[in-house]
């Protein structure tokens, strides 16, 4: 989407502005599933270390209850990232699709305007 943004003119500049807000969108897009990526890396970390407690002393049921509230845990805020994402991609297929010939020429046509 970068390289099909125009020289820099006067005026008529408008799909220029809905480039640069819908390749923000994406940017943005981005940013938030690479935390979700980080979100379920610090889990593993977690888990882990719950599992070798567990394991260690296995009379303590409470570090069996730790690993099964780390599940339950991760599973809810996995299903509110997925709906999150979900209405993400939907929102910006609508974006690109309503300006998708802005988007491919943000200049229009090319032709001269006339007064």
């Amino acid at each position: 989407m970068q390289l099909q943004v125009p020289t820099v003119e006067d005026g008529n500049n408008f799909g220029v502005a809905v480039q640069e807000k819908v390749f923000e969108l994406l940017t943005n897009t981005r940013t938030k599933i690479e935390a979700f990526q980080t979100l379920l890396a610090k889990y593993s970390n977690e888990r882990g270390d719950a599992v070798a407690k567990a394991s260690k002393s296995p009379h303590v049921g409470d570090y069996r209850e730790l690993v099964h509230q780390l599940d339950q845990t991760l599973y809810c805020e996995l299903r509110l990232i997925v709906l999150e994402i979900r209405n993400i991609y939907a929102v910006l297929f609508d974006i690109i699709t309503k300006n998708y010939s802005k988007i491919k020429k943000p200049k229009g046509e090319g032709r001269a305007a006339i007064y």
